[in-house]
């Protein structure tokens, strides 16, 4: 625990907004690790100077995280000195949508509502290297082939928005990046 919060304190924060999504939304790079419907989700960042958008993000994730917190009521010192929290908070990650996407998703399947989990599933599909998992599990929790449909239509459609804004290429080339980012992330 002690050596987590030293290399806090020494390594760089907010990498990934700086290096991957901000470039990528601006159309400066075409390095970008998540699907193009991540776009939509982030785009206000770019309305904002660069600081800004850093203290948004943080501000976003802490809200995603309070959310969290009292939909699933667990203890508020473990949720947020968790290694998970503050790798978050710390890098400018957007794992929190895939998270909250996760919380939404297991409320819903408690409410037998699959809008709502589809909803959580969408989230989820933010980040697929993480998320996808989760969201098969949603699937297969959810009790009638009908609910699983309805909540499967939700991220679904999210697809079908990115055929149809940015064509099929960018599947194709997604996919063939994924070596790459399963790489590095290993």
């Amino acid at each position: 625990l002690i050596g987590f919060w030293i290399a806090m304190i020494i390594l760089p924060s907010g990498w990934d907004l700086p290096v991957y999504i901000l470039p990528a939304l601006r159309g400066q790079t075409v390095d970008y690790p998540y699907p193009p419907w991540s776009f939509w989700f982030l785009q206000p960042l770019l309305w904002l100077p660069f600081k800004a958008n850093y203290v948004v993000l943080v501000g976003v994730i802490i809200a995603a995280l309070v959310v969290a917190r009292r939909l699933l009521r667990p203890s508020a010192w473990l949720l947020f000195l968790s290694f998970p929290f503050v790798w978050v908070l710390w890098y400018g990650q957007f794992e929190t949508f895939v998270s909250v996407g996760a919380v939404v998703a297991w409320v819903a399947l408690q409410r037998k509502q699959p809008v709502w989990a589809g909803i959580g599933m969408a989230l989820m599909s933010v980040k697929p290297q993480i998320g996808f998992p989760a969201a098969l599990a949603v699937l297969w929790w959810l009790p009638t082939w009908k609910q699983r449909l309805i909540a499967a239509a939700i991220p679904g459609g999210l697809i079908m928005a990115s055929l149809a804004a940015f064509g099929p290429g960018w599947f194709v080339g997604w996919l063939g990046k994924l070596p790459f980012w399963l790489d590095y992330y290993t």
